[in-house]
């Protein structure tokens, strides 16, 4: 089961003399959650060399072999997880050339990243992002 909560704010500023545009994202990962349904871990068949569907059963448990078949989980494997907000701040201006036909963009993704820790199992949990630089072309024929 895995759950989410975000919200994406865009601001536009265009300045047509220019053939400018200025964009401002802001991204807000409120939470995301993540939970293991419960299991036991013993397959209900199994397939044998000849590619034949078999159930798995008490004796099939007891084989050395197919024994190794069996899953074990811990009690932990089933808890919920969860991860608290993260904030990321994007940018990215563009300019338009030769009657708008040719346009170069260039953009920082996580220029500003908000990630504050969180505690999972006693322990301190820390995030860290770095930014991401690009350009791209776009041409109209």
């Amino acid at each position: 089961v895995c759950e989410s909560f975000n919200t994406n704010f865009l601001l536009d500023a265009d300045v047509p003399l220019l053939g400018l545009n200025v964009s401002l994202g802001v991204q807000n990962v409120w939470f995301t959650s993540r939970r293991t349904l419960l299991r036991d871990g013993i397959p209900s068949h199994y397939l044998d060399e000849q590619g034949n569907l078999h159930p798995f059963t008490s004796e099939s448990a007891a084989d050395p072999y197919l024994k190794q078949l069996i899953r074990h989980f811990t009690a932990s494997s089933f808890v919920r997880q969860t991860v608290p907000i993260s904030t990321n701040i994007n940018i990215k201006a563009t300019k338009t050339f030769w009657a708008e036909r040719v346009a170069i963009a260039m953009y920082v993704n996580r220029l500003i990243s908000i990630q504050p820790d969180y505690e999972r199992y006693g322990l301190t949990v820390r995030r860290t992002s770095s930014p991401y630089f690009g350009m791209e072309i776009n041409i109209r024929i």
